[in-house]
């Protein structure tokens, strides 16, 4: 009996271990490459996202100069200046309903200058009429400025939509 007993004490001993985790080491690897992937997909989300906000910029400059043409088709005049993130008086009527003249941290206003002076500027009776874009996020107006492919004017922290 005793060489049974030695027999069965030689034999090693089998360990049943449960193997559901990770070790410190695959956790590290795991939390470098989402790091990596996170290093490479914010920069391109957030470029995607001032995009959207500035085509949604120039939509509303779109909105505002279709109103204005609309008061100019009625009234035989456009509508006076307003100031910053107001819309003016006149063209509300010709806006759609809750338009605002704030979008985020953008800021917009309706200018006019006249046919008296700008024909004496220029020697052209036609008004020239802009929609002035104001904001402090430089990406977003860097973004208007690339979409938008008509005439503008940028200046600081403002963009001069001009409409035609």
């Amino acid at each position: 009996m005793s060489l049974v007993k030695k027999q069965h004490l030689r034999r090693p001993a089998l360990v049943l271990r449960s193997e559901s985790g990770m070790t410190l080491i695959e956790l590290m690897v795991v939390v470098v490459v989402i790091g990596i992937i996170a290093n490479i997909a914010i920069p391109s989300l957030m470029n995607a996202v001032n995009h959207a906000d500035a085509a949604r910029v120039v939509s509303d400059v779109n909105v505002i100069r279709t109103a204005a043409y609309n008061y100019y088709a009625e009234n035989r005049a456009f509508p006076a200046n307003s100031a910053w993130g107001t819309p003016p008086p006149a063209l509300v009527d010709y806006l759609p309903k809750d338009f605002s003249f704030v979008y985020e941290d953008a800021r917009y206003r309706w200018r006019a200058w006249n046919q008296a002076s700008w024909s004496r500027r220029t020697g052209r009776g036609q008004p020239i009429l802009a929609v002035q874009v104001r904001s402090g996020n430089a990406d977003l107006l860097a973004s208007i400025k690339g979409i938008y492919s008509g005439r503008k004017i940028v200046a600081g922290n403002r963009i001069m939509i001009i409409i035609e």
